[in-house]
C-alpha cells in the first residue's frame, strides 16, 4: 500500500476516533472474548456445541445460506488446523469448503470466514471482512476463476496485515487506542485484535461522518 493511502485511513480513524471508539459495541467485545477462551480450554471444536453456537452466533453464520455439510466441514477444518503443525494453507481450506454449494446450489469462495477461523486460531492474524476491505478502498473479486479470485483475496491479505504491522511497530494510531484502552480498560485484548475491532466500526461508519 502507498504511504499516502495508508495516511489517509489513518487520518480518518484518528480525527474520528473517539465516534469511532464509541461505535464499537461492549457485547461484542465481551462475546468475543469468551468464545477466545472458549476455543483454548476444549479441544474438540467440531464436537463442542457450545462453541458452534458461540461461533455461528458470532459470525452469522446461520444467516447466509450455509448448509449443514459445508458447517460440519467448516468445524472439521477448524479442528483439524487447531491442532496441525504446519502452515495454515489458505488453498486447501478454501477448496475444500468451496466444493460444498449453498443453500441456493452455488459454489462461494469464503475467504472472510476463513481468516475469521484463522484469527480463532492465531492471535497475530487479523479478521477480512467487508467494513476493514471498505477502509481499504477494496472491492470483492469478479472473476469466474477460482484461483484468480483467491490470488486477490491473498494480494488484499497481505496488504491489510502489512499495514496492521506497521500500525502497531509505529504506534500511528495513538488517539484511537487511548480511547479503545479507556472505554475496554477491563477486557484483556491484543492489540492486533483492536485493530480488527476499530477498522471494523470505522469501516461501518466510513461514509456516514
Amino acid at each position: 500500500m502507498k504511504k499516502n493511502e495508508t495516511k489517509e485511513i489513518v487520518n480518518f480513524i484518528e480525527n474520528n476516533s473517539s465516534k469511532i471508539v464509541k461505535n464499537i459495541k461492549y457485547e461484542r467485545i465481551e462475546k468475543y472474548i469468551f468464545m477466545k477462551e472458549f476455543f483454548h480450554r476444549y479441544n474438540k471444536v467440531s464436537k463442542n456445541c457450545i462453541f458452534k453456537f458461540l461461533y455461528r452466533e458470532y459470525y452469522g453464520l446461520d444467516n447466509i445460506g450455509l448448509t449443514p455439510d459445508f458447517i460440519n466441514e467448516y468445524f472439521s477444518i477448524f479442528e483439524e488446523y487447531k491442532y496441525s503443525s504446519i502452515y495454515f494453507d489458505f488453498f486447501d481450506v478454501l477448496e475444500r469448503l468451496y466444493a460444498i454449494p449453498n443453500k441456493k446450489g452455488l459454489k462461494i469462495l469464503r475467504f472472510s470466514l476463513t481468516t475469521k477461523m484463522l484469527n480463532m486460531i492465531n492471535k497475530n492474524m487479523p479478521v477480512y471482512n467487508n467494513e476493514v476491505a471498505k477502509m481499504f478502498g477494496f472491492t470483492k473479486p469478479r472473476f469466474p476463476s477460482f484461483d484468480k479470485k483467491l490470488e486477490i483475496y491473498l494480494n488484499q491479505y497481505e496488504v491489510i496485515k502489512n499495514t496492521y504491522d506497521e500500525i502497531l511497530s509505529k504506534n500511528l494510531l495513538p488517539k484511537a487506542s487511548l480511547c479503545f484502552n479507556e472505554r475496554f480498560k477491563d477486557y484483556k485484548i491484543t492489540e492486533l485484535n483492536k485493530l480488527n475491532f476499530i477498522f471494523e466500526s470505522a469501516g461501518k461508519l466510513k461514509g456516514k461522518i
